[in-house]
């Protein structure tokens, strides 16, 4: 027994002393890479409150009158070192003027896409549709940038319907996101500061708002609505734990940097770590019914998706027309191919639906490492979209002149 007890006692020994000096050693390793100039991963990355605060509405908004540099994209390694400008309203972009006479305003709504964060401003294709159309048209056109990194369709509706109707613009252009479908029932996501509340589908076909006020979600955890449209938590012990770690190694140990940008070259290796601190399948699961086969709300064990997000679309397409202006709508989307969206839907409202004619999976008009739009991708969408707001425009400006030609006559 005596014998059992020392082969024990001296393992034990061993592995306090194997594990003392894997301490040791990666300590000093941290020390010296500190020395030579790494930083952990949130230090080189853009902290999200630089651009972000909480919102009681929508759950995060964008910091009017901050200035920064997005760095991405995350996890690694780095594509784009873009300088980001919000404006006094929170939105991206200069300051907005007033309209000069003759003018007209165009606000385009939707997330990433819009934002478009990865490029300076001057090269987005809102900045540059704002100068195409100006030079087309021969009148003053102003094109706001309403997009907010996250963003689902329920953000981009209840953000229109308080504050960016105040704004009265003459056309509303949504960019749908295939992210929507997921968005409009997350609460809160793995490593996200913050969380959102959401829109729940009666039954009388009432969007009724949940989630409210929202609560401060910790960071390591993940909410859905149920197809009830409950919040429930779907995260594990073990997924917590993994996100705590990755989490608190990103924001402190540069030798986690070093690391991490050592097998930035095996993307099946990058997104193995990032999942084990996220809920298996998470919200990413949404994404495995697109046919549309939960739109009666029966089944499954996460709400909706497909019904609730064109109940939202369509919600946002009324409030639009309701202030009398004209609502343009992609419903087959260069960056939504599994959002089904019918245009019958919207035609007695008058709203102007359309399909894109290029690919933008083509990999010149992306990052490498990164899905979103480069300046190629930026200016190829801005000259299709002018041309289709040229359009409505042209048309709002031949009923304006029929109008007056009446009220004379």
């Amino acid at each position: 027994m005596s014998s059992v007890r020392s082969r024990w006692s001296e393992a034990l020994g061993r592995l306090t002393l194997a594990g003392a000096a894997t301490l040791l050693a990666l300590g000093a390793c941290e020390l010296i890479l500190r020395a030579l100039g790494y930083e952990p991963i949130f230090n080189i990355y853009s902290h999200p409150d630089v651009f972000w605060r909480r919102d009681e509405l929508l759950g995060w908004s964008h910091e009017p009158n901050s200035v920064g540099t997005y760095v991405g994209p995350r996890p690694w390694p780095i594509e784009f070192e873009a300088p980001v400008r919000i404006n006094s309203l929170g939105l991206r972009g200069p300051e907005i003027g007033d309209l000069p006479p003759g003018g007209y305003r165009v606000m385009v709504l939707g997330d990433s896409v819009v934002a478009g964060f990865e490029v300076p401003w001057e090269e987005t294709f809102t900045a540059i549709m704002e100068s195409t159309l100006t030079t087309e048209l021969a009148v003053p056109v102003q094109v706001i940038n309403a997009g907010v990194r996250g963003y689902g369709a329920d953000q981009s509706y209840l953000y229109y319907r308080d504050r960016g109707a105040r704004l009265k613009p003459d056309v509303v252009l949504f960019i749908a996101s295939e992210n929507d479908l997921a968005d409009n029932v997350t609460l809160h996501r793995m490593r996200r500061i913050f969380g959102k509340g959401a829109l729940a589908l009666r039954s009388d076909g009432v969007l009724e708002p949940v989630g409210y006020p929202i609560p401060a979600y910790p960071i390591c955890s993940e909410w859905l609505l149920d197809a009830s449209f409950r919040p429930q938590r779907v995260d594990t012990a073990f997924e917590r734990a993994m996100c705590g770690v990755q989490t608190r190694l990103a924001d402190r140990s540069a030798l986690f940097t070093f690391v991490s940008l050592r097998i930035r070259q095996n993307p099946k290796m990058l997104e193995f770590l990032y999942r084990l601190g996220s809920p298996e399948g998470g919200a990413e699961r949404l994404d495995t019914t697109q046919s549309g086969e939960e739109s009666s709300g029966g089944g499954g064990d996460v709400a909706p998706r497909q019904e609730l997000n064109a109940t939202i679309v369509l919600a946002l397409a009324h409030e639009v027309r309701r202030h009398g202006a004209e609502f343009m709508l992609p419903v087959r989307s260069p960056f939504a191919a599994n959002v089904v969206l019918d245009p019958r839907a919207f035609a007695a409202d008058g709203v102007t639906t359309f399909e894109s004619a290029h690919d933008f999976s083509r990999p010149e008009y992306h990052f490498v490492h990164d899905s979103h739009l480069n300046a190629q991708g930026h200016e190829v969408l801005a000259r299709e979209l002018a041309a289709l707001v040229a359009q409505r425009i042209q048309a709002i400006r031949a009923h304006a002149a029929q109008s007056r030609a009446h009220s004379e006559g």
